[in-house]
């Protein structure tokens, strides 16, 4: 709901840009109607992939923490101190390994997501008035 909420918000922010709010001013922009709602469907879209993108990111650093809790319990029931070691460095190792890979996903999967978007966008034909590409770096 939140996610309809804040993309509603933001197709209205959009929408409602200074050339829009004042009527009488004229205005050399190109877009019409039709292409800032084409690019609210992008915008969509872009918001959607990155919102999956970020909830498979959130749900492997999860696995990667319950697979690592569960190396340490089984590492700390060795009474050998070399084993112990042994197995809570292999546990750290792979933890590391699967954040790792989890944000090398995220990332591209992030880009391909703006990627997408900017190639959407220009099918639209909307002036720059209406496209927030240039907030991609401003992205967590």
């Amino acid at each position: 709901m939140n996610k309809y909420l804040i993309l509603s918000a933001f197709a209205l922010a959009v929408l409602i840009s200074p050339n829009a709010a004042d009527a009488s001013a004229t205005t050399t922009s190109s877009s019409t109607p039709a292409s800032a709602s084409c690019v609210a469907d992008v915008v969509e879209d872009r918001e959607e992939a990155l919102l999956a993108a970020w909830t498979k990111f959130a749900d492997a650093v999860k696995a990667a923490y319950t697979k690592r809790a569960d190396a340490l319990e089984d590492a700390y029931e060795s009474s050998d101190k070399k084993d112990l070691k042994k197995a809570v460095n292999a546990a750290w190792k792979a933890f590391k390994a699967d954040v790792k890979a989890a944000r090398a996903t995220l990332k591209k999967e992030r880009a391909a997501a703006w990627k997408e978007a900017k190639a959407d966008r220009k099918a639209c034909r909307a002036s720059s008035d209406v496209d927030d590409a240039s907030n991609e770096k401003a992205e967590a």
